[in-house]
């Protein structure tokens, strides 16, 4: 009689630890399902935001005026014109208007533009402007934090001689010899020396923060113990 409960409660319990199971591993799968989605909808979102500001600048220290809303976009395409010389018409510069707060320095102005070689050939030219008055791409708010984390290991590689520049959210390295290496293939052709191999380019990208275990996990790793327990005793 002992032993027919023994097998009774074996079964019993082997057919609850199975249906466990199974109703864990439908909840793994739609967890999966789920976090697979939301990475597509971010993916897209970050294409979608990344798209709306190919376009754009950011210029700063250009004075600010109460009543400069009427003519920033006439202003701006006459200061741009005056200092990189280019010929830029108010019909180029689709939107324009400060962001940030009011403070005591000016507001940089955001300036949206409707071509894409117009932004290049500013950007190209941003050198000319003079000194207090720079412009930058206006980065989504991801890759900015991807390009601070990155800023101290640019200042690192560039105090060892190499050139390193940010590119979005990933930092580029050269080495001297590449940077020659890249040079001589632009120069005219000259008789081929031997030389030794040289190391590619390193690319480094921002650390991604670590997820946290989910409940999902960690309800699996309860389960698991508590059945090992159940089967020591």
């Amino acid at each position: 009689m002992k032993q027919q409960t023994i097998t009774i409660t074996e079964a019993v319990t082997k057919n609850v630890v199975q249906q466990i199971n199974e109703r864990f591993k439908k909840i793994d799968d739609e967890n999966k399902q789920l976090k697979n989605s939301v990475k597509e909808l971010k993916e897209k979102i970050k294409g979608l935001e990344m798209a709306k500001k190919k376009t754009n600048i950011l210029l700063f220290g250009i004075k600010e005026d109460k009543q400069e809303e009427l003519s920033l976009v006439k202003y701006i395409s006459e200061k741009l014109n005056c200092h990189l010389g280019l010929n830029i018409q108010e019909h180029e510069i689709m939107n324009t208007y400060r962001i940030g707060k009011i403070k005591n320095t000016p507001r940089p102005i955001l300036i949206s533009l409707v071509s894409y070689w117009r932004k290049m050939e500013i950007m190209r030219s941003k050198h000319k402007l003079p000194q207090g008055i720079y412009v930058k791409e206006d980065y989504t708010k991801e890759i900015l934090e991807a390009r601070k984390t990155l800023q101290p290991k640019l200042e690192e590689e560039r105090r060892k001689g190499n050139i390193a520049y940010l590119k979005l959210d990933k930092l580029i390295i050269k080495s001297q010899t590449d940077a020659n290496r890249e040079k001589r293939k632009r120069d005219p052709p000259s008789p081929p020396n031997i030389s030794t191999p040289q190391k590619e380019n390193e690319l480094y990208v921002a650390p991604k923060k670590v997820n946290t275990t989910n409940a999902y996990e960690y309800m699996a790793r309860v389960k698991s113990n508590s059945l090992r327990e159940k089967t020591n005793v």
